[in-house]
C-alpha cells in the first residue's frame, strides 16, 4: 500500500511538473540559411561503382538480346522432358 500511494504521489508531481521552455529557432534558422556542404568524396565514389555496374548489366542485357537466344529455353525443356 505504501508504494502505491508514493507512487501515485510521484506521478501527480510529474503531472504537474511543466517542462521547461526551450528556444531553438535561431539554431534552426541558422542550420536552414547554412550554405550547402560539399559533396562527400565516398558518395561520389558509391555512385561512381554503381553506375558501373548498371552499366555492365545493360550492356551484358544488350548482348544477350541482340544474340537471340533463349536464356530459360534449356530449362523448360528439362521440365517438359520430365512431365512426360
Amino acid at each position: 500500500m505504501n508504494e502505491d500511494r508514493i507512487l501515485k504521489n510521484l506521478a501527480a508531481a510529474a503531472r504537474a511538473d511543466a517542462p521547461p521552455l526551450v528556444d531553438v529557432t535561431s539554431r534552426v534558422l541558422a542550420d536552414l540559411l547554412a550554405p550547402a556542404r560539399a559533396p562527400r568524396a565516398l558518395l561520389w565514389a558509391f555512385a561512381g561503382a554503381c553506375s558501373t555496374a548498371a552499366a555492365a548489366v545493360v550492356v551484358l542485357a544488350l548482348n544477350v538480346s541482340a544474340a537471340g537466344q533463349d536464356p530459360f529455353g534449356e530449362f523448360l525443356q528439362s521440365i517438359t522432358g520430365m512431365m512426360q
